[in-house]
């Protein structure tokens, strides 16, 4: 803005804007059964007894968990298998803007604003997958009161 009057190039001369966007798929879920028939002291899988998991994705009901059910025959493990589900993902944005001022000419100044979250969007840990526990469903990662 090299023609453009004093006051125009102080208004709108010397911005920059930036950002970093972040976008990740949810972490890898198990969905363990609540009883151990496997006689090993370790935890095993639930059953899955749909062909496909219905993934409503709400606060309330991440996945349709009547599609996975407790094991009825011991030293059998279940078949849902590592991995069967994918928790909530996220996405984010942090942006910033700058504005350089020459106050003199071997001074300067700089404005900054940066905001970090931009958007404010919720990021919510995998839900509970046991079997039998309180309840199925994500919850925020930063609350201290659930199970």
């Amino acid at each position: 803005m090299g023609d453009a009057p004093r006051a125009l190039e102080l208004l709108a001369g010397g911005w920059s804007i930036n950002g970093i966007a972040t976008r990740r798929t949810g972490e890898p879920m198990n969905v363990m059964a609540r009883n151990n028939l496997l006689n090993t002291g370790t935890n095993n899988w639930a059953t899955k007894s749909c062909d496909t998991v219905n993934m409503p994705k709400r606060v309330d009901q991440w996945f349709d968990t009547n599609c996975f059910n407790d094991l009825t025959e011991p030293y059998k493990f279940g078949d849902a298998g590592t991995g069967a589900l994918r928790g909530p993902g996220v996405v984010n944005f942090d942006l910033s803007v700058f504005k350089g001022f020459n106050v003199v000419e071997r001074v300067r100044t700089e404005f900054r604003a940066e905001f970090f979250s931009a958007f404010n969007n919720a990021h919510f840990a995998n839900p509970n997958t046991q079997k039998g526990q309180r309840e199925l469903r994500p919850h925020h990662k930063h609350d201290s009161h659930t199970t």
